[in-house]
């Protein structure tokens, strides 16, 4: 490594998951997917274990802060890799419930068809992400319409979604569920229109780190109250 370099690190600390998620986005199966997770632990290990090595945290506080900051990555990566693996089991989760009338339901997927979601996903396919229903019941997913700069299905967007209609209590879930239970949800409801979606904990809004459709989303929530 060299030289510790403080701006390297700065500029290696904010970039990372945003780098990662790149390379997330283009394993195409399950068991790519674990690797790349597998791979950034291993590279993140030994940088970890180079910073050990030359830096001095008994005597520098800005040595312990870098070094807590890597291993802060690494937990939280490790993490990441465990919800992803979880969502890959089957359990037996049930989808949201709707909590307003029946017929707003149909508002609600008038307003997202051809802008969020693709006409191909019939009223049928969008009503039974609300029925409180098995998800093994499942037959079709919902098309998202929505991308991100680079081109990519912005998952963002959908948990923005789902989060919206959480919080003004139009939606909510039968029972209390951890994260990578809705993670599996997710995964098992939507896709884009050319691939299947797999989500993980960074497409979820942390920090006031929304999607750039979620005022959109929220004024098409509020028409339904």
């Amino acid at each position: 490594m060299g030289e510790f370099n403080i701006i390297l690190h700065r500029v290696h600390i904010d970039t990372f998951f945003k780098n990662f998620d790149v390379s997330f986005e283009n394993r195409t199966t399950d068991e790519e997917k674990i690797s790349c997770f597998d791979f950034y632990l291993e590279i993140e290990g030994q940088r970890l274990n180079r910073y050990l090595k030359e830096l001095n945290p008994d005597f520098h506080i800005d040595h312990r802060m870098y070094i807590d900051e890597m291993k802060n990555l690494i937990i939280k990566l490790k993490a990441l890799k465990d919800d992803f693996k979880n969502s890959l089991n089957p359990l037996e989760l049930s989808t949201y419930c709707w909590r307003i009338e029946e017929e707003k339901l149909m508002l609600l997927y008038e307003k997202l068809v051809d802008n969020f979601i693709s006409s191909k996903t019939t009223f049928e396919t969008f009503k039974f992400l609300f029925s409180g229903r098995l998800l093994n019941e499942a037959k079709e997913k919902i098309i998202w319409l929505k991308t991100s700069k680079n081109k990519h299905p912005n998952k963002k967007s959908i948990t923005d979604f789902i989060d919206v209609l959480v919080e003004k209590y139009i939606i909510s879930t039968p029972y209390p569920i951890q994260k990578f239970e809705k993670i599996q949800i997710l995964n098992t409801l939507f896709s884009s229109k050319d691939k299947e979606l797999k989500f993980t904990n960074s497409n979820f809004t942390t920090s006031g780190k929304t999607s750039e459709f979620r005022v959109d989303l929220e004024k098409i929530a509020n028409t339904l109250l």
